[in-house]
């Protein structure tokens, strides 16, 4: 019931209660096959799950410095830390403010990028009209139910997509 309500309010397809938001980022990024030697740009300005989820799948976290404005990756930024081996961006939104997507969606889309959204910290936010976590802006997005966040089961967290492949690898 909670999985299904959380699709109403950010009006995505799939959801995926989880244990904790550590959990859903590992997932996210084994469904989208982040694997052993590839590169993920995530910012140091956040939690080390973040971080260490990349790493749970052998995968090299490439650290990218936030804007100051945004506490956010920004496209511009992101964008000297591309190389060959890059496959995915973990986009953080801190403190209930949102990165801007638009940007980085299009510099993901120019060179083939997988997007995450972690938003442990923004459930919510909303970006250009619609809710943090919708996935209009990426491939999936995660959220954490931690005593200290905007609401919490004590625990726990929910992983999203509208990627019908990761809903199948997050079933198995």
């Amino acid at each position: 019931e909670f999985e299904e309500n959380f699709l109403i309010y950010t009006g995505t397809d799939f959801a995926k209660g989880v244990g904790n938001a550590t959990q859903g980022l590992h997932l996210a990024l084994a469904s989208l096959d982040i694997g052993v030697g590839d590169e993920v740009i995530v910012t140091p300005y956040t939690f080390i799950a973040s971080a260490s989820s990349i790493l749970m799948q052998n995968a090299v976290p490439v650290f990218c410095d936030c804007d100051p404005h945004t506490r956010a990756l920004s496209a511009e930024k992101i964008a000297a830390h591309i190389s060959d081996r890059t496959r995915a961006i973990v986009v953080v939104h801190m403190f209930g403010y949102p990165a801007d997507m638009d940007p980085i969606l299009e510099l993901a889309q120019k060179h083939g990028l997988c997007v995450i959204e972690d938003a442990s910290h923004a459930l919510g936010a909303y970006y250009d009209g619609n809710p943090i976590g919708q996935n209009k802006y990426s491939d999936a997005s995660v959220f954490s139910f931690h005593p200290v966040k905007m609401i919490t089961t004590g625990e726990g967290g929910a992983i999203l997509t509208n990627n019908e492949k990761s809903e199948i690898s997050l079933s198995i």
